[in-house]
């Protein structure tokens, strides 16, 4: 259907509020399977009502190895004049059980772990062992929970140095994005988030979606140690 309007007011390049007006309803089951099969599944939750949870859990019955999920707006309702603001979803665990990969940036981590949780508790209480958390940190780079035959682990990546940043909407688009592309070929997640922050530094330096046909370039460039 046509695509909701969304308006954005900015506060900083990172803080915004938004308001979403005409929206669409969620995609059920058989609009997705009609797309199937695939070699991988991101569900990238920009709106939060984007598919309805019972399709999720039925594509998750079928992909949960080769999915990731971007929590994203799935932690903000609507009131009645389309303003978003911030709230716990409900069922959120089934949300976050559903895929291999989960990824939230800080503000969304806080939203679902009331403020009373570290990484690896947060992973403990909500993930399963198979899964991957990747936490999303802006300038601070990513942090990765994951169980090994050690036990749960905790890993941070320092993000790509960007010396003046130009627009960083999308980088955690750009980011998930990334990371799925990489590990498709290397099949090694530290690999992944190393080439995610890249990929989401880079993107920093382009304005809008106009300018998305230089990422590529942008990212072998930086992937190949020039600075930019």
């Amino acid at each position: 259907q046509k695509n909701h309007k969304v308006i954005l007011e900015y506060h900083s390049l990172e803080e915004r509020t938004e308001k979403a007006l005409f929206n669409f309803p969620p995609l059920e089951w058989e609009h997705l399977a009609r797309h199937l099969p695939a070699d991988f599944v991101i569900v990238n939750l920009i709106t939060g009502w984007d598919l309805s949870l019972d399709a999720f859990l039925q594509l998750s019955k079928k992909y949960y190895s080769h999915m990731y999920l971007d929590v994203h707006y799935l932690v903000m309702g609507i009131d009645n004049l389309g303003r978003r603001y911030p709230r716990r979803p409900e069922n959120v665990e089934l949300w976050l059980k559903g895929a291999r990969f989960v990824q939230m940036n800080e503000r969304e981590f806080h939203i679902i772990a009331q403020d009373s949780l570290t990484p690896l508790q947060f992973f403990q209480k909500y993930l399963r062992e198979s899964q991957v958390l990747l936490i999303t940190r802006g300038n601070e780079g990513a942090t990765m929970v994951h169980a090994n035959y050690q036990g749960i682990k905790e890993d941070h990546f320092p993000a790509w140095d960007v010396d003046q940043v130009v627009d960083a909407t999308g980088c955690g688009d750009v980011f998930g994005a990334g990371f799925v592309l990489n590990f498709l070929k290397t099949n090694d997640i530290f690999k992944a988030v190393q080439f995610a922050n890249t990929a989401a530094g880079a993107n920093c330096l382009l304005r809008g979606c106009n300018e998305m046909d230089r990422l590529p370039g942008l990212v072998e460039k930086i992937w190949g140690g020039q600075r930019l």
